[in-house]
């Protein structure tokens, strides 16, 4: 009973052993909706069995990519990296992040590099996502950063410019910046004609053009606006096993619709088919296998060619055999030559012969066997029961004529 008791316990223990470990810890940047959508996706997993620890403040990037390449942390909600990140794979996209760019409505700048010049910018929270873009954006433009000022929050100073990164401005955001005009990177009538938006879209990886629609903002936007959005994403740890990776992206897809109760925008990144070759960082192996789960495999993929392929060896299969066969009964055809004539001799020396034509026909049998030897040597002719019964043939006939030699 005790030796059953141990080995019921211990067939438990293995059962638990391979159970994915579901309880994960969930970080976010501090751009909105980050935090919200965090929530969220806490909502939606918590559901599925899942046990979900939130990260009680927002972090910046860097330090997000961090704590996920260590290992520290298992999942983060936050803007896509523009480069590589060892240790730091893709889950799945989550929504695009909408650049807005604000300047004071009584300005008239001809470029984005007159919008910074000397002004005075919030460009969200330190360390966030906007901030690293505007640096970016200014070596792009050769705005120098000692040209303008970057303020941490909107209150102590009023700003100049606005460069903020997020979803939708929310109606009482557009109340309090009406004395603000939106910037637009060129005209949306011009895309795909090579607009400034175009070419930042174009050296920068993680973001893409976007329009925002006439009106959507009310009198704030009376003409549509092209501006920039960049792709916020579900990271994860490499570590995360293969298993937990698949059901994350397969729950959260059937979740989606919650998720966009809070952003209307993320069905447009957050969907089955999505495009692993448009991510920074590469997919999970989990999410890997959920995004090829319908593929077709290596077989029916190549069947066309697997079976022409199978086909032409059948035929040259069937061609070599034919060459062996032929050549093999040619080389018995050869030695069938030889037999015939020993028969021939045979039949001659049961004849009435002198002793001189006896003596001919062994020294023929003799030559015979010689040249079927040399035959065997240099045409490799096959050592068969054709040539077996001719040697004993010869050979036979060798005994009938010593009697009679004397």
């Amino acid at each position: 009973m005790n030796r059953l008791f141990v080995v019921v316990i211990l067939c438990f223990n293995l059962a638990s052993c391979t159970e994915p470990n579901k309880r994960l810890t969930l970080l976010h940047s501090a751009e909105v909706p980050a935090p919200e959508i965090a929530e969220k996706i806490k909502q939606a997993l918590d559901k599925e069995g899942f046990t979900i620890e939130l990260s009680s403040e927002a972090l910046n990037p860097e330090r997000i990519l961090e704590m996920l390449a260590t290992g520290e942390a298992d999942l983060a909600v936050t803007e896509e990296p523009e480069g590589m990140q060892p240790g730091v794979t893709t889950i799945t996209p989550l929504y695009p992040s909408i650049l807005h760019v604000m300047y004071l409505r009584d300005e008239n700048p001809t470029s984005f590099k007159e919008v910074l010049t000397g002004k005075q910018v919030y460009a969200g929270p330190p360390g966030g996502a906007a901030r690293r873009l505007l640096k970016s954006f200014s070596q792009d433009f050769r705005v120098p950063e000692s040209s303008y000022t970057v303020h941490d929050d909107p209150w102590t100073v009023t700003p100049e410019v606005f460069f903020i990164l997020g979803d939708f401005l929310a109606p009482d955001s557009v109340d309090r910046l009406s004395d603000y005009r939106l910037y637009s990177f060129g005209s949306p009538s011009a895309l795909g004609q090579g607009t400034v938006a175009e070419g930042l879209a174009l050296t920068h990886p993680n973001i893409k053009t976007f329009v925002l629609p006439k009106g959507i903002y009310g009198p704030f936007n009376e003409q549509p606006i092209l501006t920039l959005a960049t792709r916020s994403v579900l990271l994860a740890s490499e570590t995360l096993e293969e298993a937990v990776g698949y059901e994350l992206i397969q729950r959260l897809i059937e979740h989606s619709q919650e998720l966009s109760d809070r952003y209307s925008l993320v069905t447009q990144e957050l969907k089955p088919d999505l495009d692993a070759t448009r991510l920074t960082q590469p997919l999970h192996l989990g999410a890997r296998r959920f995004v090829d789960r319908d593929k077709p495999g290596f077989i029916e993929r190549y069947v066309e060619v697997i079976a022409l392929a199978i086909t032409i060896l059948a035929a040259l299969g069937s061609g070599m055999l034919g060459l062996y066969r032929y050549s093999k009964q040619r080389k018995k055809d050869r030695v069938d030559v030889y037999y015939r004539k020993i028969l021939d001799l045979r039949q001659k020396i049961r004849t009435d012969m002198d002793i001189d034509a006896l003596r001919a026909i062994a020294t023929e049998v003799k030559d015979t066997q010689e040249e079927v030897f040399a035959l065997l040597i240099d045409e490799r002719v096959s050592a068969d029961e054709t040539l077996t019964i001719f040697l004993d043939l010869s050979n036979q006939v060798l005994k009938e004529l010593e009697p009679k030699l004397g």
